[in-house]
């Protein structure tokens, strides 16, 4: 539980310092700058205070659910059970059919491509040779 509080004390350090290095990027003189760094300090410290308010907010109802949870609730009911395969292996069951899914058509479309690719070639070929 220490841990998780050095944790956020360290998660609010880095954070303000990103700020005030972000800060540090406007540069200049005058009250425009000034009402700048003001705005920005203020802007950014909520950022901050929004953040470890959700964090400390977490932490708080994973305290409760897994400390408190345990001594008022009282398993009756059924008991879970994930669903499983009761076999480790799987009958594949292949049956002749007309019908084709749709790896094979795009393969017998590739086939026929290159057929007919090859059919013009020879048609090609054979009609330049009877023009030559």
């Amino acid at each position: 539980s220490y841990i998780r509080l050095l944790a956020l004390a360290l998660a609010h350090i880095a954070l303000l310092t990103s700020i005030n290095a972000l800060m540090g990027l406007v540069q200049g003189e005058g009250i425009g700058v000034t009402i700048a760094h003001f705005i920005g300090g203020i802007f950014g410290n909520m950022i901050v205070i929004l953040l470890e308010g959700l964090l400390v907010f977490l932490n708080c109802i994973r305290l409760h659910f897994y400390e408190f949870f345990f001594k008022f609730f009282q398993g009756s009911g059924l008991e879970y059970y994930p669903f499983a395969l009761e076999s480790y292996y799987s009958v594949l069951n292949f049956r002749i059919g007309t019908e084709k899914d749709i790896i094979s058509e795009e393969i017998d479309k590739e086939i026929d491509t290159i057929s007919m690719k090859e059919e013009v070639d020879k048609a090609v070929k054979s009609i330049s040779k009877r023009f030559e």
